[in-house]
């Protein structure tokens, strides 16, 4: 509990002003963020908050103004180490109504944490005391999302029965975070088990509530001979039943699927972006992990040339995805693979104009081929034409000289442009 209270901070700064995440967090996790805010005509602080008989006559303002910056953390660290417990919720109902339409400051809402952490320790049933008292909003909501999530690490059979007590006072609250940290060991600890079947790992996942967000964590080391598509398969099935969508999943499975089967899971994760809206795909099924899956067994330049060969014998939007979801520096080794020099001219030519890299252009099959490139179409490179007029040694990086591409440019001049004033072409 002690490292976990911290995050409390972002969940009672502005009643969700700042954003949460909702993956799954270490002990010693960073302020969160979340997606999801009050109405604009919710009055998240209208209202006082609760004060016991201890209050100190001091008001807020003057409060405030003792704290230390907030860049000095050690100085806050023992300012608030000698604050007296009974001025907690002065100080945390203080920095909640200091705070500006955007939330409190960073400083600020580490300091909340902090002192939540320190009233947990000391009071806990003062603060659940505390919390029970106020209207349920969103910042009460909030608050009590984190302080049972945390409260979950050390003792799940009270986080569910707070979490049932917080539901009966409060049936609008949603409490299918709180649920689903309580599910979360569980599944952690299945991942851990030599041999685990994806029908057993599947029937953990299906114990948990749905979820608009995207959220995830690193397995790092599967069971051998883990069926990876029969779990994605039914992940997906998951995600498919119901108004919302299940969309918790292991963030490096592709990626170890790739290290483990690199042909199914290229097979498998194409399927899927053919045939799905990209936008509903979590940024972590994409074929980055995947290339880093196959350069991780078998090393980059095996991959470039895995891929180069496959991306040949793929269409259009197969090979769209995985140019737009390389890498540079993989874009480069795939376009250098590619042995069909048609094809790898179009890919080369296409890619150093949208990227602007001149490294990409020097994967032209032949220095011609780059000169007839520029020939043709000299408006496209108009900024490295004025580049290299200016420091000729800049076509070295494309294996050519300043005079080779002015023999190849034009006779007239370029035409004025409209925009700026200036002439290229």
């Amino acid at each position: 509990m002690v490292t976990g209270l911290a995050c409390l901070a972002a969940g009672l700064c502005a009643g969700y002003f700042l954003p949460r995440t909702n993956g799954i967090q270490s002990a010693d996790r960073t302020a969160p963020t979340n997606s999801k805010y009050p109405a604009k005509t919710e009055p998240v602080y209208a209202y006082d908050f609760p004060k016991t008989e201890s209050s100190p006559p001091q008001s807020s303002a003057d409060l405030l103004r003792t704290i230390p910056p907030p860049d000095d953390y050690d100085a806050r660290s023992e300012w608030l180490a000698k604050l007296p417990s009974s001025d907690l919720p002065q100080l945390i109902a203080a920095l909640c109504s200091d705070a500006g339409p955007e939330g409190v400051e960073s400083g600020d809402a580490y300091l909340i944490g902090n002192a939540l952490e320190k009233w947990w320790e000391q009071d806990s049933t003062g603060l659940l005391s505390w919390l029970r008292k106020l209207p349920n909003t969103a910042t009460k909501r909030y608050l009590v999302d984190e302080l049972l999530e945390d409260i979950a690490y050390d003792d799940r059979s009270r986080a569910k029965a707070l979490a049932a007590s917080f539901k009966a006072s409060d049936p609008e609250w949603d409490d299918s975070e709180v649920l689903n940290s309580l599910v979360m060991p569980d599944i952690r600890e299945a991942w851990t088990k030599p041999g685990v079947t994806a029908e057993e790992m599947l029937s953990l996942y299906k114990r948990l509530r749905p979820s608009e967000d995207t959220w995830g964590n690193e397995i790092e080391v599967y069971p051998a001979n883990f069926d990876f598509r029969r779990f994605l398969d039914g992940m997906n099935a998951l995600q498919q039943e119901g108004s919302a969508q299940a969309r918790q999943r292991p963030s490096d499975i592709i990626e170890a699927w790739a290290k483990a089967d690199p042909q199914a899971a290229a097979q498998w994760l194409i399927e899927q972006k053919n045939n799905t809206d990209p936008r509903n795909s979590p940024h972590f099924f994409g074929w980055r992990s995947f290339a880093d899956g196959v350069s991780a067994r078998s090393g980059p330049q095996a991959y470039h040339q895995w891929a180069a060969q496959m991306f040949a014998q793929s269409g259009e939007k197969t090979r769209e995805m995985i140019l737009n979801e390389s890498s540079d520096e993989d874009v480069i080794g795939i376009i250098g693979s590619i042995t069909d020099a048609a094809l790898r001219d179009k890919v080369a030519f296409e890619q150093a104009a949208q990227r602007n890299d001149i490294d990409m252009f020097a994967n032209f099959s032949t220095p011609e081929a780059r000169l007839n490139a520029i020939a043709q179409d000299p408006g496209t490179f108009h900024r490295w034409i004025t580049r290299g007029k200016a420091d000729p040694s800049f076509w070295a990086r494309a294996g050519l000289t300043g005079e080779q591409v002015e023999a190849v440019l034009p006779d007239t001049p370029p035409p004025m442009c409209p925009h700026c004033g200036t002439a290229h072409y």
